[in-house]
């Protein structure tokens, strides 16, 4: 039955391979709990999803994961009962733990610009990941999006990029002069990354094959080591994007269509995070701000 769900999703509702598979192995371990207790899929009631979920929370799993396993069951549950592998729904009324929002935590600009200096730019390698680093920052891409990227999908001319985002709903980003330069710098030493197998991806590893969304974030991170700036991550330079164009004056409908949020809302978050600027607003123009 899982396999049957799987394979639903992946194929009848454009879902990515890496969602559909998250929510193969969800089931499983539902199913492995299940089994311990004498009991399959098809089984369970509301009360035993229930029970599974405060399991996971006893266990330490956190609630905004809780919430991504009570979205599978529900999800799950509805395409059963609709295709009849089970008579009735025990996933209505299984409600997802509350969340706090998070507020993104941005990179400070002198940072990045460590962070970017970081590669060696005299080694092919060190040319590609300045162009990958460059491309994450400038463009604000998920890391799914950036491995997912193909020569193709690349206009230099017109510094454009075509994304496939989540859902398979495309989008078309610009970026400026400095990550078109790390480009075209790279363009012109990618083919010595094994020209003999070399794949369509954008960016791709010494074997000339698109890299992985695990290898982008091992570079992302060891680069931001070498700068002196600790770990960083992939989503933090899409926060930094983001922050970063809201301090400089954009406004928030520009980011949400670079970002490829569907609604204003997600995008609003980027609007409690600048202090530096609501503190800049408020010297600038409070009648009562302090003249020392």
């Amino acid at each position: 039955m899982i396999d049957a769900f799987v394979d639903a999703v992946l194929f009848d509702s454009g879902t990515t391979s890496a969602t559909a598979k998250a929510y193969g192995a969800t089931l499983r371990r539902l199913g492995h709990w299940a089994a311990a207790r004498g009991r399959t899929l098809a089984d369970l009631d509301r009360h035993d999803l229930r029970a599974y979920l405060d399991d996971l929370g006893r266990a330490g799993l956190k609630a905004s994961h809780r919430a991504g396993v009570a979205g599978t069951l529900r999800r799950f549950f509805a395409w059963a009962h609709d295709t009849r592998h089970v008579a009735n729904n025990p996933a209505v009324g299984i409600q997802s733990p509350r969340i706090g929002r998070r507020l993104p935590r941005a990179i400070p600009r002198d940072r990045i610009e460590k962070l970017l200096s970081a590669p060696d730019t005299a080694t092919p390698a060190g040319i590609r990941d300045h162009a990958l680093l460059a491309m994450l920052y400038a463009t604000g891409c998920r890391v799914s999006e950036l491995v997912g990227l193909g020569l193709h999908d690349l206009d230099l001319a017109t510094r454009t990029v075509k994304v496939c985002g989540k859902g398979g709903h495309e989008r078309l980003c610009l970026f400026g002069h400095h990550a078109a330069r790390a480009l075209a710098d790279w363009l012109a030493v990618r083919q010595s990354f094994n020209p003999h197998r070399m794949e369509r991806s954008l960016f791709v590893g010494r074997r000339g094959r698109g890299m992985d969304r695990r290898r982008v974030w091992a570079l992302v991170r060891d680069h931001g080591r070498a700068a002196g700036i600790g770990d960083v991550w992939p989503h933090q330079m899409r926060h930094s994007c983001a922050t970063h164009l809201l301090e400089g004056g954009a406004d928030l409908r520009v980011i949400q269509t670079l970002l490829g949020h569907r609604s204003l809302s997600t995008t609003a978050v980027y609007t409690s995070v600048s202090a530096e600027r609501l503190r800049a607003v408020i010297d600038q123009y409070h009648p009562r701000r302090s003249t020392a």
